[in-house]
Order: structure tokens, then sequence, then C-alpha cells
């Protein structure tokens, strides 16, 4: 088993930008954290892209069928984060023209940019490799495991009697 640290720091950056998001969209629509439940289950998908990436750095190999799912989630997230970005305008803390929504829009533009990072290493990356313990894959090692049993007129499977 070989492990990746570079999943594993964007699994961390990934569990980190969901804590960002949250305060950001609270200040943005002018409530605590805490008090918008709703707005945690809504972001709170996410996670599930840290979770992914936590575990393609456990073992890169054996879960490489979930980069080109995680590479869509976070296009998914910039796609959202542009469809978003005009509607900013009209929340109340930008209305007021206050520094701090200056501060938290360039805070959704950094998160932006990590999402485009993080999608395009995600869907250019090249595939984990077999480990040289010559252990392979697990969508390899399934498809061996299957057997084919001759079925009698019966259909037993069998060829007793």
């Amino acid at each position: 088993m070989r492990r990746s640290r570079l999943y594993f720091i964007g699994a961390v950056i990934e569990a980190a930008r969901y804590f960002v998001f949250v305060r950001l969209a609270s200040e943005l629509l002018g409530v605590e954290p805490a008090a918008s439940r709703g707005l945690l289950h809504a972001i709170a998908p996410q996670l599930l892209v840290a979770c992914g990436l936590a575990a393609l750095s456990h073992d890169p190999v054996r879960y490489d069928p979930l980069r080109p799912f995680l590479a869509v989630a976070k296009a998914l997230s910039v796609a959202t984060a542009l469809i978003m970005m005009p509607g900013l305008a009209s929340f109340p803390a930008v209305a007021t023209g206050s520094g701090g929504a200056a501060l938290a829009l360039a805070g959704f533009g950094a998160i932006a940019v990590w999402d485009l990072a993080a999608a395009s290493l995600l869907a250019f990356s090249r595939p984990a490799s077999a480990p040289p313990d010559g252990r392979p894959g697990i969508a390899a090692g399934i498809m061996e495991e299957f057997e084919t049993v001759p079925v009698d007129d019966a259909g037993t499977g069998g060829g007793s009697e």
C-alpha cells in the first residue's frame, strides 16, 4: 500500500474549505453559522470530496476509480461559484459596501481557484499504477474471483446425481 501525501494535503484543505465557506456565507447572509443549520446541511456534501481525497491518500491504487467522480464534484463546485458570483451583489453585507464584503468576495474567489486547481489535478493526473508487490487493483481482483459453473438440464448448476 502506497500512501500519497498530495491527496492527504488536498483532503485537509478540502475540510478547511468547508469551514471557511460556511463562515463566509454566514457573513454574507448576516447570520451566525450555528444559527443556520440549513446552511450547514446545504454545504455538507462537500465533505464527501474531503473523504474521497482522504481515501485516495490512504491507497491510491485501490481507490483510483473515485478520481473521476471527485473531479466532476470539484468542476461542479467551480460552475456553481461562477453562477452565484453575479448574485452576490444582492446580499445585505455586499450592498452596504463594507470592507468585509470585499474580503468575503476575495475568499469566495480563492475557494473557486482552489476548486479549479483540484478539479484539473484530479482530471488530468495519471492513474495510479500497481504497487511493487504485484497486488492488482481492486477492479482486476474482483473480475478474477468470478468462476463460471456449467448449468445442467435441471438448472441446479452441478453435475452431481
